[in-house]
């Protein structure tokens, strides 16, 4: 149940929960706001969890660099300070914003959680787009030229009908099949205002800058994987015990890129669960 709402550094928080300790959440995208709503709200039985919607999500701000991003969840991090550290929960790209965070802030936080992390170096994301191709089989070019539409269309409305069709229509691949869970969120990607983000993005995972930032953390690290995600759970794992031994690593079996929608709910919630809990 949604508490209240606060707001830091010009960000709209949404609080759920009152319970120890705090968990920050981080959605996806970078732009794809509202899906993590219903993860909160499960999550805040046993904690305090804080969602907010980053800039460059219906912020009314573009050209976000990422450095932004940091300083951003810095902010927020800093205004539960008189608390217990915080864990830092991301998604996707949020678990990519949340490994560079901690990177840089790691004796700021309790632990990082990272669910359904995207792609860390240029090789995993290579794998990662072979397998999107792969499983759009005969509807890529269908999927082609949905993307050329959001590359092309100059008018902010329809380019925000065509962002949010892109992703809706391939919900279903980064998943495992097709999902009939009344829960599936309607997804909203604010395309235009996180393009600036994507880009340098991209250019992190070429240039290894995700990869590097392992060897930087120092507090406990988490990371719970679907087994039908894009990318490979093991590619991940191996990858982070490279630089961090001791990481918690948590297959997730049946689950795709949003493991605690769909078949594989309730072993995520528990996994999760126990993680949040713990302080090691």
């Amino acid at each position: 149940m949604r508490e209240k709402q606060k707001t830091v550094n010009g960000l709209s928080l949404s609080v759920y929960g009152s319970n120890a300790p705090t968990v920050i959440c981080l959605h996806g995208g970078p732009g794809v706001f509202g899906y993590m709503e219903n993860l909160c709200e499960t999550i805040s039985s046993y904690s305090t969890a804080i969602y907010y919607q980053q800039r460059g999500s219906q912020q009314k701000s573009q050209a976000v660099k990422i450095h932004q991003h940091v300083s951003d969840l810095d902010s927020i991090v800093e205004s539960v300070s008189h608390e217990p550290k915080p864990i830092i929960l991301g998604h996707s790209w949020g678990a990519m914003l949340a490994l560079l965070y901690a990177s840089q802030k790691s004796t700021k936080i309790q632990k990082l959680i990272m669910v359904g992390s995207g792609p860390l170096n240029k090789e995993m994301g290579q794998l990662f787009l072979n397998e999107i191709l792969y499983r759009f089989g005969d509807q890529r070019n269908y999927f082609d030229e949905l993307w050329s539409k959001l590359e092309q269309e100059k008018d902010e409305k329809t380019l925000q009908l065509y962002a949010n069709k892109y992703l809706n229509e391939v919900f279903d691949f980064y998943q495992n099949g097709k999902t009939k869970d009344a829960r599936h969120p309607a997804l909203h990607w604010d395309f235009k205002a996180s393009r600036e983000t994507m880009i340098e993005s991209d250019e992190f995972v070429d240039s290894g800058r995700y990869e590097d930032a392992f060897a930087q953390i120092s507090c406990p690290i988490t990371l719970l994987h679907g087994s039908h995600d894009p990318i490979q759970p093991e590619i991940l794992f191996k990858l982070t015990r490279k630089y961090q031994p001791s990481a918690s690593t948590h297959k997730i079996e049946n689950g795709g890129h949003y493991p605690w929608i769909g078949q594989s709910e309730f072993s995520f919630l528990e996994i999760l669960k126990r993680e949040i809990k713990s302080k090691s």
